[in-house]
């Protein structure tokens, strides 16, 4: 009896998520399984931090040398807009203020996928008696923000009524897992469905969006905006683009908010058709690394 129930109620909820009547599961998770092809969280790396001399004594200057590297394939990978570089909290070493922008007086900077800048700061030690004749650390922050896209391609496989029960009818399963191909760069897209494919031909398909910050640093709204959205398009576009009931999102301890979506299914001419269900986020993302100089006191 209490299987029979439980089986009623479930049948019940899915008509009512399927329908659109429930508005609000950001912690139901879908049960269909999508197959997930990821590229790297890199994108701009921070790297080959040198400081010369190597061995720094108080009251001496200093050069602290880097790279920024896209890490991206040109193949695959856009260009990325360096917005900000800078370099700050030197500790007790000076280096003309306690924030230097690296950027100076140009205007933003693009780097290609497989490019490398190379950058330089010169500091100054502190003298012996302001550090009382110890040995003293200077911890050099370099904090480097760009703009990027991140986007996922999901497949959507579509087949007619017929075709469906004409399969299942031979005794051949007409189930298909979808591939979700989740570009580069720290912030993901992912999709989350609650309907197996093929998707029935000129139905109404429910599906959530969301997205990770799976990088070491902070993301934001870009520059000028106060949101961050993510937007979806179908390709081939010969029909409306999925909707979602708001496209606005927040990260919380890595994750955003959910979102519920709903695609209007084509009707096919054709018996079964791929689409492809496309999300983009425009970010701005900062990422910094820290290079410890040892400063060592010359003899008084």
């Amino acid at each position: 009896m209490k299987a029979r129930v439980f089986a009623t109620i479930s049948l019940v909820f899915a008509f009512l998520l399927l329908s659109g009547c429930i508005e609000n599961f950001p912690n139901y998770r879908a049960s269909v399984k999508v197959q997930t092809q990821e590229e790297t969280h890199d994108l701009l790396v921070i790297e080959d931090i040198k400081v010369t001399p190597s061995l720094v004594f108080t009251g001496t200057e200093f050069k602290v040398s880097f790279r920024i590297r896209h890490v991206g394939d040109p193949k695959t990978s856009a260009p990325v807009t360096i917005k900000e570089l800078k370099a700050y909290d030197f500790g007790p070493c000076s280096g003309g203020g306690h924030v230097l922008d690296l950027l100076k007086d140009s205007n933003n900077i693009v780097i290609y996928p497989g490019e490398v800048k190379y950058f330089s700061l010169t500091l100054t030690a502190p003298e012996r008696n302001e550090i009382a004749g110890l040995e003293a650390k200077c911890p050099i922050r370099i904090k480097v923000t760009y703009n990027y896209n991140a986007t996922t391609q999901v497949e959507a496989y579509v087949m007619k009524k017929e075709k469906i029960e004409k399969l299942e009818k031979a005794g051949k399963s007409p189930y298909y897992t979808p591939k979700q191909n989740v570009g580069i760069g720290p912030v993901k897209i992912y999709f989350e469905f609650f309907q197996p494919q093929p998707f029935e031909s000129g139905r109404k398909v429910v599906f959530l969006v969301y997205a990770k910050n799976l990088g070491d640093g902070d993301v934001n709204a870009p520059s000028g905006s106060k949101k961050l959205t993510i937007t979806l398009t179908q390709f081939p576009s010969e029909a409306n683009n999925p909707t979602c009931e708001k496209s606005d999102v927040k990260f919380f301890r890595g994750e955003t908010n959910k979102i519920k979506c709903t695609w209007n299914v084509p009707k096919l001419e054709e018996e079964e058709k791929m689409y492809y269900l496309i999300g983009k986020m425009n970010y701005e993302y900062s990422v910094e690394k820290v290079k410890e100089v040892i400063v060592k006191p010359l003899p008084g």
